[in-house]
């Protein structure tokens, strides 16, 4: 379970990471439009850079989409990884308890055991003396 969550946390950090670089393409593409408004770059054409800026919106829309899912996923995964925690501890608990319960019978036992010991050399001693 948390080899899945962790697997789940490095899918989140690529697809933010991607996320962060569609952002930094859209920056790039507003700037190349803007140095083609002003003169300064005539190499592309204004379209061309608005229709670039346009699909990376979208990819950007789409990536930030899965984002969501995927930490939607992860706070699932959470929520199990924490419900089979609280077992696990429940369990540890109740073998912990019988365990406790075995050693004081255990000792019980060898209390009556020894007891036992003890009045049979008392008698002896009392009959052989």
């Amino acid at each position: 379970m948390k080899n899945e969550l962790r697997r789940k946390r490095d899918e989140i950090a690529a697809v933010e990471e991607e996320l962060k670089e569609l952002e930094e393409s859209i920056e790039q593409a507003y700037e190349e439009e803007r140095k083609i408004i002003v003169g300064e770059d005539e190499s592309l054409r204004r379209e061309d850079v608005v229709v670039f800026r346009a699909q990376l919106h979208e990819r950007k829309k789409e990536t930030e989409k899965k984002l969501l899912i995927l930490r939607a996923e992860e706070r699932t995964m959470m929520k199990k990884l924490v419900e089979v925690m609280k077992e696990k501890r429940t369990l540890e608990r109740l073998k912990e308890r019988r365990y406790r319960e075995f050693a004081m019978e255990q000792n019980r036992q060898d209390m009556r055991t020894l007891d036992e010991i003890a009045l049979r050399r008392f008698m002896r001693r009392r009959e052989g003396g």
